[in-house]
């Protein structure tokens, strides 16, 4: 498959498979936490629901999110900005690398608690961190190397919600912030990435191509 037959391809089908991603991640964690009463989705994270009877449904919501940064990763490494765009082009290995960091996740649970127990746990929580970080950094930088388009600027402002979230959590890691809500703050960051994930799924080919439009006048102008 030529790149602009696979750049053609994962346009039409991104805005499909955001959603179905997005709406699994719900349900698999709506399942979860319904099936088990003795979680608290307030107080204990989203990884810690993996360690409970039918915590497998939470993998599959993780693998879904992974699946869908792989398509970002092709569907930017594939375009035609991509290839005089070095910043846009460390988009999509970012997004490459996240993808990964998914795979991690899944296959190295956490230790239960806030604590670290574990090399599998120490793992876990490093690769989570480092996702909660380069998510929103990159979304920023995709968002600006759009240029000035409408849907760009949406982008960016979804990013830097994402970005206060994980402060908002980080803080409550604190150990002199004795009131932590783990999970609801990571429910709160997991659906405004979702929602980011949705929404860039169904304007990002567009817009892609329109900042490459207006690159191609730019230099025919010069």
């Amino acid at each position: 498959m030529t790149r602009r037959r696979l750049f053609e391809t994962i346009s039409s089908s991104l805005p499909f498979f955001c959603a179905l991603a997005a709406a699994t991640v719900v349900i698999c964690d709506a399942i979860g936490v319904s099936l088990n009463p003795d979680y608290n989705p307030l107080k204990e994270s989203i990884s810690d629901l993996v360690l409970y009877p039918w915590g497998w449904l939470e993998h599959i919501g993780m693998a879904a999110a992974g699946v869908v940064q792989a398509l970002f990763a092709a569907f930017v490494l594939s375009s035609k900005a991509s290839r005089t765009n070095l910043w846009l082009r460390v988009s999509g290995y970012v997004f490459a690398a996240m993808s990964v960091g998914f795979v991690i996740i899944i296959v190295f649970n956490t230790d239960p608690g806030l604590g670290i127990e574990s090399p599998g746990g120490a793992v876990h929580v490093f690769t989570t961190m480092i996702l909660a970080v380069l998510f929103p950094a990159n979304c920023l930088l995709l968002s600006r190397m759009l240029g000035h388009h409408p849907d760009a600027s949406t982008i960016e402002h979804f990013s830097i919600m994402m970005a206060a979230i994980g402060v908002l959590i980080g803080f409550q890691l604190l150990p002199v912030n004795p009131i932590r809500f783990i999970g609801i703050s990571e429910r709160l960051l997991a659906g405004v990435n979702l929602a980011w994930m949705v929404f860039a799924g169904s304007h990002l080919p567009h817009v892609v191509e329109a900042a490459e439009e207006i690159r191609q006048r730019s230099k025919s102008r010069e």
